[in-house]
């Protein structure tokens, strides 16, 4: 998926929010947002959005010299999802239908994003799922195809969230899940540390994509996890920044998000904060006839 004219004052804020992580110097604020801005006309809107931001974050975090500045947020996100976990196992052992309640849970999960916004509620986060459906439902072909699969990879986003994908991946029950964190961090993605600290591990086989950029740039990603991708017969990719990264693979892939800005709402003809379950086919062909 291609970047937009909107992703433009949408990156300027996601730069301007992680300064604010760093310094509350106005003057520095100020003055890495004139650095930011000097940078925008060398970026392409033939660029994904994925990695439109990512150049421009991580311009700041060049700027500032600092290595991870959501490292407390992702580490209390974790902590506060764990405190939970058991409320939402209850949630789906009491459910008429356990996979898809997990299923909602998760893709509801993906609603825990600092990067873009922090005034989440969890109560009426989790609230949509025992009311909500996908505004996009593929999730009878995705059971069916995992539960046919030799080899699932699993594509992880945000901390915090990747408490709820660790409940559906017990709730799924299925040998051969492999999950993939980012390589180094970036906003709040997911890292191995925060895989280690949700215990990840415990319920799945847990791998980098070797990689720091948002999304899932099979570029720049690592040797072992493309040997993983290429051996996978379905992938379960989580968030809008791996959509938007692995829009159009030739791969058995389906994406479970909430969508958060409007290009990504108009693609699917959803509105923002809807929820879908997508196989990538229709994805293409959504692609084909909009964006």
């Amino acid at each position: 998926m291609k970047a937009v004219v909107e992703c433009i004052p949408c990156v300027l804020l996601q730069a301007l929010n992680a300064s604010k992580r760093i310094t509350t110097d106005e003057k520095k604020l100020v003055e890495i947002q004139h650095e930011i801005m000097r940078l925008m006309p060398a970026l392409s809107l033939d660029m994904t959005p994925a990695e439109f931001s990512y150049i421009v974050l991580k311009e700041v975090y060049k700027r500032f010299k600092v290595h991870d500045p959501y490292k407390a947020d992702k580490h209390k996100n974790n902590e506060m999802m764990l405190g939970v976990y058991e409320k939402l196992e209850k949630m789906t052992d009491y459910s008429a239908n356990t996979k898809l309640t997990a299923l909602k849970i998760a893709a509801a999960g993906n609603l825990l994003d600092i990067g873009i916004r922090s005034d989440f509620d969890m109560n009426e986060i989790m609230g949509r799922v025992v009311e909500g459906s996908f505004k996009i439902d593929d999730s009878d072909e995705l059971f069916e195809d995992v539960k046919k699969a030799g080899n699932v990879l699993y594509l992880t986003d945000n901390a915090g969230e990747i408490v709820t994908d660790k409940l559906l991946i017990t709730i799924l029950a299925k040998e051969g899940i492999t999950v993939a964190v980012k390589g180094g961090p970036m906003l709040n993605d997911a890292t191995m540390e925060d895989a280690e600290e949700v215990g990840l591990s415990q319920v799945a086989n847990v791998i980098s994509n070797g990689s720091g950029m948002l999304g899932t740039v099979l570029s720049d990603c690592s040797e072992e996890f493309i040997k993983v991708y290429n051996k996978a017969d379905v992938i379960i990719s989580k968030g809008q920044a791996n959509f938007e990264s692995l829009d159009g693979v030739q791969k058995n892939i389906y994406y479970i998000l909430t969508a958060k800005c409007a290009s990504v709402a108009r693609r699917f003809g959803i509105a923002i904060d809807d929820a879908v379950v997508l196989k990538g086919e229709r994805a293409k062909r959504n692609g084909d006839n909009g964006e």
